[in-house]
């Protein structure tokens, strides 16, 4: 599973989850949009959470959000992580995991070059952005953008927008 989803879809999300087999989670970045099932998934599918190094400590800790993201998202608790390795294997895939910092500094996208596919997390929302945290650093996105434009992929997976075709495209500007 790549992102666990924020905690305030945990009622349907665990009643879709509850039987379906996960292996293992990585998470692209500590926001709480992408981590708030992760204390529900390693509590209850018994499964490893991977996270980058550098964020390790701040998840094992319940999050200290501004009110607007609590009510949107709803706070986090605490969890266990380990660092996400460079390559994350599952049964059928092999992704890459490459840093990838603008939207949050310890940022990864998972790049599955054999089928084509990038997990962008929030790197990519949509093709104009529209709102930023105060921490976001545009110079690192636009690094970064270009970095995955020198990449082999044609969909990308977002966590808001859902899987979109011509993905490279979509990174152009």
């Amino acid at each position: 599973m790549i992102d666990a989803g924020s905690a305030h879809i945990m009622r349907k999300a665990s009643k879709i989850l509850q039987n379906e087999r996960i292996d293992a989670v990585a998470i692209t970045h500590i926001h709480e949009d992408h981590t708030g099932l992760a204390w529900w998934l390693q509590k209850e599918k018994h499964v490893p959470i991977y996270i980058h190094k550098n964020s390790l400590q701040e998840a094992s800790d319940k999050s200290d959000i501004p009110l607007y993201r609590r009510l949107v998202w709803g706070n986090r608790k605490g969890f266990s992580a380990l660092p996400i390795p460079k390559y994350f294997q599952t049964n059928h895939y092999t992704f890459d995991v490459i840093e990838a910092p603008g939207h949050h500094k310890d940022h990864v996208v998972l790049h599955e070059k054999n089928m084509g596919w990038l997990f962008t997390g929030d790197l990519f929302v949509s093709s104009r952005q529209r709102v930023a945290f105060k921490d976001e650093n545009i110079c690192d996105t636009i690094h970064t953008l270009k970095k995955m434009l020198a990449k082999d992929f044609d969909t990308i997976f977002c966590s808001h927008s859902g899987m979109q075709k011509n993905g490279k495209e979509k990174f152009q500007f």
